[in-house]
């Protein structure tokens, strides 16, 4: 089973997988969340009191955990979270293509194409929701999977999907329109997440307004936002913007590239606003490339569940303490010395 997944705004939900054999995909996700697919996960719960032993070991740092139930999640995330920070990709790896460097193979420009999809099918901002897009090597086509919570998520896939259908035998012009009203029919769907963008500019070009040099730069930005309403509008300006050469010059001449500026949450939120115009045109030219993906192709959702109560943040949350409770007795000194001196041999 060769299984990997393409998603966007992973909330906090966790959800089962039954195994079947899947095309393979990429993995993406928001900076500030982590995706993650289990197609199996066993395990058997401990004894009460070798459990109250091991957390009131001196040698772990921290207040023992006394509620059973808090003590379980830890146990069960911790080695999920783990197992995603060392291999966040499952199935044939391949290599990402490098910046302005366009995609060149078929797996390459198969997960770009998924990682499209996903976007265009998430409509909430901040890990609200999550939208992931899967798709499976069946006898009669390919069978795109959608996990999402929302079943208008699945229609606008179907929706996108029978767009494309066309692509192959489409005119350069047509297939501009298509990619038109693919990205003006998702834009519409995602208000609130383009307002949001909007909002935070805002705040940032305020923040910065009577205090920089580059006041033509601060303008053209502002010009952007000017006209919020309707978001499309938005979205077509921030394509037309003229000056992305001059940010990134702006950005690569601030000496202290610690942490991000001003200048830097401005471009992203920019690139943030286009994306729908963008990722638009890619599933079109790869619908046109590779149709025989496209044709027969059928829509499955993976209803996701209410939000999972994750466990907090505790003096135990550590790379240490989870290997310790991870691994036998035996094997825990051998983890303390890689933890300190380098990785696992």
């Amino acid at each position: 089973m060769h299984l990997t997944i393409s998603s966007r705004h992973s909330g906090h939900n966790t959800y089962q997988a039954t195994q079947r054999r899947f095309i393979c995909i990429s993995t993406s996700g928001s900076s500030s969340t982590v995706s993650q697919i289990v197609t199996a996960v066993q395990y058997e719960d401990m004894n009460h009191s070798t459990q109250i032993a091991s957390e009131t070991d001196p040698d772990t740092t921290g207040m023992p955990r006394l509620d059973p139930v808090q003590r379980l999640r830890h146990r069960f995330y911790e080695p999920l979270l783990l197992l995603w920070m060392l291999n966040p990709a499952r199935g044939p790896a391949c290599a990402l293509p490098t910046v302005n460097q366009p995609p060149h193979d078929f797996f390459t420009q198969w997960r770009e194409f998924l990682d499209c999809l996903s976007w265009l099918c998430d409509f909430s901002h901040g890990g609200k929701t999550v939208s992931a897009v899967a798709g499976e090597s069946a006898a009669d086509g390919t069978r795109f999977w959608l996990a999402s919570k929302h079943e208008i998520a699945l229609l606008h896939l179907r929706h996108v999907l029978e767009k494309l259908r066309s692509a192959r035998t489409s005119t350069q012009e047509e297939k501009l329109a298509m990619a038109r009203a693919i990205a003006e029919s998702s834009i519409e769907l995602s208000k609130d997440k383009i307002k949001n963008y909007c909002r935070e500019l805002s705040r940032r070009l305020g923040m910065m307004e009577g205090r920089d040099k580059n006041g033509g730069l601060l303008s053209a930005v502002m010009a952007v936002i000017a006209v919020r309403d309707p978001p499309l509008e938005v979205c077509r300006s921030a394509m037309d913007f003229p000056e992305f050469v001059t940010l990134d010059r702006t950005i690569e001449a601030i000496t202290d590239i610690r942490t991000p500026t001003h200048w830097t949450y401005i471009r992203h939120y920019l690139v943030r606003l286009q994306s729908w115009h963008r990722k638009s045109a890619i599933v079109v030219r790869f619908a046109a490339r590779y149709s025989a993906v496209i044709e027969g192709c059928s829509c499955e959702w993976l209803r996701l569940p209410e939000d999972a109560e994750l466990p907090r943040k505790d003096e135990k949350t550590n790379l240490l303490g989870a290997l310790k409770r991870m691994l036998p007795r035996d094997q825990q000194e051998r983890a303390i010395v890689s933890c300190i001196s380098g990785p696992l041999a």
